[in-house]
């Protein structure tokens, strides 16, 4: 893919660059690609969108979490203060699977890198819904149960919480979940999260390009021989200097992680998972890094000694905690790994 693609700013060709990225650009998860997801839906073999089942569920018969919920979020699931019944969104493997009735198909959606989170195409009303999906996806099954669903939500409150209380670093964003669903029906509670399209800090109504960081050394599926989009970047700034190259790469990308890693985990007491599918790079106008935007709040852990320290509320079952037995060094030294080498940051300069 071409750099110029990517960063383009016009709504509907954001949209299809985004889409591309997620499923091209895109070297998979060094843990493996093992998915039972079937292909037509697959990020990578599927087809270019699909249609996403839901059944119309009346509201006492789900839980719908969220205190702050955002317009987008309401209006995806029809929750406006009238309807009584609600869009209950299903991956279409666990449509017949769950029988919960008879399904509409009337939201096109394509996946993203994961597979069971996809992005509605519409390049006026975007959004992203976090599916539940009883099966492998990487490495792990992927179900969307309450407690999940509850932990995604309490993580964007909590966020939101943080930044009236004026708690913010320059370099942090991150995609609103502000609004999950849980059936009633059956046995074990399920549900979904409602992603917002844009950033926390970037103004409604407005879209703008994300790259995916895996997108930045990861080649393209379709076209090779392009160059590596961090390759493309550096040298659109700075030339083939490679001390340059070097300090473009540390000061742009490497950076601005290192300052959100330090920000969470000093600051707020929030140990996240980094990894390359969980970062996104927002760009700003001259096509300069501007933030570091995270996605899939659920993976947030609390520190409680952290949070004590600095007034913040440790009421979440996700945390980390010296008074009990959870590893707090584990945990940190874990995420600290994930910045500094689940990152690929050797990969970053060695194209250069």
């Amino acid at each position: 893919m071409r750099l110029e693609d990517a960063l383009c700013r016009e709504p509907a060709s954001i949209l299809q660059s985004y889409q591309y990225l997620e499923r091209q650009v895109n070297d998979g998860s060094p843990s493996g690609e093992h998915r039972t997801v079937s292909k037509l839906y697959s990020p990578i073999e599927g087809t270019k969108h699909f249609p996403l089942p839901y059944v119309l569920v009346p509201t006492e018969k789900c839980e719908v979490i969220g205190n702050n919920p955002s317009l987008t979020a309401k209006r995806t699931i029809g929750l406006n203060g009238q309807q009584s019944d609600l869009r209950f969104f299903l991956h279409p493997d666990m449509a017949d699977t769950l029988k919960l009735g008879k399904t509409d198909t009337d939201f096109q959606v394509f996946p993203t890198s994961s597979g069971r989170t996809v992005c509605r195409v519409d390049s006026e009303n975007p959004v992203y819904i976090k599916l539940h999906y009883d099966g492998i996806l990487g490495r792990i099954v992927r179900k969307m149960g309450r407690e999940k669903v509850a932990e995604s939500v309490y993580s964007s409150e909590d966020l939101d919480r943080l930044r009236e209380k004026g708690i913010c670093n320059s370099s942090f964003d991150f995609f609103p979940e502000s609004l999950g669903l849980i059936s009633k029906m059956g046995k074990e509670g399920f549900g979904f999260v409602v992603r917002d399209f844009n950033t926390r800090n970037q103004p409604d109504g407005i879209i703008v390009p994300r790259i995916p960081w895996f997108s930045l050394f990861s080649l393209d599926r379709q076209k090779p021989n392009d160059p590596p989009l961090l390759k493309q970047w550096v040298e659109s700034k700075v030339g083939r200097n490679l001390e340059k190259a070097r300090d473009y790469v540390f000061k742009n990308f490497i950076k601005p992680v290192v300052d959100c890693y330090t920000f969470l985990s000093t600051e707020v007491g929030v140990v996240s998972d980094y990894n390359a599918q969980n970062l996104l790079i927002i760009p700003d106008e001259n096509g300069d890094v501007d933030r570091i935007a995270f996605r899939d709040l659920h993976s947030f852990y609390l520190d409680a000694d952290t949070r004590r320290k600095n007034g913040l509320p440790v009421d979440c079952a996700r945390k980390i905690d010296t008074q009990s037995e959870d590893g707090e060094d584990t945990r940190y030294a874990f995420a600290l790994r994930s910045v500094y080498f689940d990152h690929k940051f050797s990969d970053l300069t060695r194209p250069l």
